[in-house]
């Protein structure tokens, strides 16, 4: 049995009643809630906020992030009525959409407000032409570094280009002011897909063509391969990035072990605590920096977007539609911010443009132009078996397994017959 917490959010109903805002419900109701723990801050003032204008009550039921998974999973194969509104992750849209598990939101949502939504986040939430779910987190892979490290080797400015990325750590390794110069987290999982599914990008290649099928065994995908199996090789990456993932690597940042760090925004927020931080005054975030060689491509990165569904099992769609609404609004994303300093749920243009929400954060404008850039992983109802055999294979070239060609064109065939095999089915 999976382990959870739950938390109520319960303002006073008698107090809440007698104060209703107009057309308020005068029957208090209550919507269930399924969300990761990360969540939960965000979930109660919005909820708090309902609760004063509508008289309806939110509960909330917390767990960690695969536990949630098989709990919307688990109560929608059953057709149950337990939960009405679930956070999801990006690579969960297309599955829970073919599976009918969430209410399509087209004719629900406002025109304007949703061309008021980011491009990134907007073609997360969508499969097959609908719309599943909306608001939740906008977060990308940003590029952070110490701007003490490079000073003290003599650099002035961030590296412009991959190439030169590396020629600046093999400097700082060289002077002996870090053991290594780079450090990933290239454990066999998902981090390794992510990785390389913006280097990709950052050489000018993609995952897939116009028409779904795989194509990174070619150039790009390659050249992107071998950049991440020469810096084992050459020893500037420090070979435990094989076994760290992406929290493990942002502990030797933070640490001041590594000048360079490729990751989600919590290593802003990790760097700047000085509970854990050695280097509150040095980190600096920029956009991550291309491959020179190809001077179309000016920045690549990956969303790590997830989004509120109405589950397809609630008998109560309309209230909860109508706390989704308020929950993923730019009115509430912009408390998020000032009240909970959470910059990772921002998805309107209109909250990241605040020069007022700039000033409050020095990196903010730095998402804002990094999401310019952004890439989705691949959108599969089967993506958790496709991250699975990519990461494998990925790792096999990491560990001297194999050739990045050979190693590729094993996995691209691999892929694109399971691609295919799906295909024939859902027909």
């Amino acid at each position: 049995m999976n382990r959870y917490i739950k938390w109520r959010t319960l303002l006073g109903a008698s107090a809440a009643l007698a104060l209703l805002a107009p057309g308020a419900s005068a029957h208090a109701e209550t919507i269930t809630i399924v969300a990761t723990s990360d969540a939960v801050p965000r979930f109660e003032l919005a909820a708090k906020v309902f609760k004063e204008r509508t008289g309806h009550d939110i509960e909330i039921t917390s767990t960690g992030y695969d536990q949630s998974h098989a709990m919307i999973v688990t109560s929608q194969e059953a057709r149950s009525s337990a939960f009405d509104i679930a956070k999801v992750d990006t690579i969960w849209v297309a599955g829970f959409a073919r599976s009918g598990y969430c209410v399509p939101l087209d004719d629900l949502i406002d025109p304007a407000e949703w061309e008021d939504t980011v491009e990134a986040s907007r073609k997360a939430m969508t499969y097959d032409g609908k719309i599943w779910a909306k608001g939740g987190g906008n977060a990308s892979v940003n590029f952070y570094y110490n701007e003490r490290l490079l000073k003290e080797a003599g650099f002035d400015h961030p590296p412009a280009t991959l190439e030169e990325m590396i020629a600046q750590a093999t400097e700082i390794q060289r002077k002996g002011l870090t053991p290594y110069g780079t450090a990933w987290g290239w454990s066999q999982g998902e981090g390794v897909v992510i990785d390389y599914t913006w280097l990709v990008q950052a050489f000018g290649g993609r995952m897939q063509d116009d028409d779904g099928a795989f194509i990174f065994n070619n150039e790009a995908g390659v050249a992107a391969l071998k950049f991440m199996v020469d810096q084992l090789k050459g020893g500037l990456a420090d070979p435990a990035s094989l076994q760290f993932d992406n929290r493990a690597v942002v502990q030797l940042f933070i640490k001041g072990d590594v000048p360079f760090m490729f990751n989600w925004p919590f290593t802003w927020t990790w760097g700047k605590d000085p509970t854990r931080s050695q280097i509150v005054d040095d980190i600096r975030v920029t956009i991550i920096p291309p491959y020179s060689g190809n001077s179309p491509v000016k920045s690549a990165t990956v969303v790590g977007n997830s989004g509120h569904c109405v589950l397809a099992s609630s008998n109560r769609k309309e209230l909860a539609w109508e706390f989704l609404k308020l929950a993923s609004s730019a009115e509430m994303e912009r408390r998020y911010v000032t009240e909970l300093n959470d910059f990772t749920t921002v998805t309107h243009h209109s909250v990241f443009n605040d020069p007022a929400l700039q000033d409050l954060a020095p990196q903010f404008a730095i998402y804002a132009k990094q999401l310019e850039y952004a890439s989705n992983r691949p959108e599969l109802a089967w993506y958790a078996q496709f991250s699975s055999i990519l990461a494998s294979s990925l790792h096999r070239a990491l560990t001297g397994g194999g050739e990045p060609q050979a190693v590729l064109d094993e996995v691209v065939g691999r892929l694109n017959d399971l691609r295919n095999i799906y295909a024939g089915n859902r027909q």
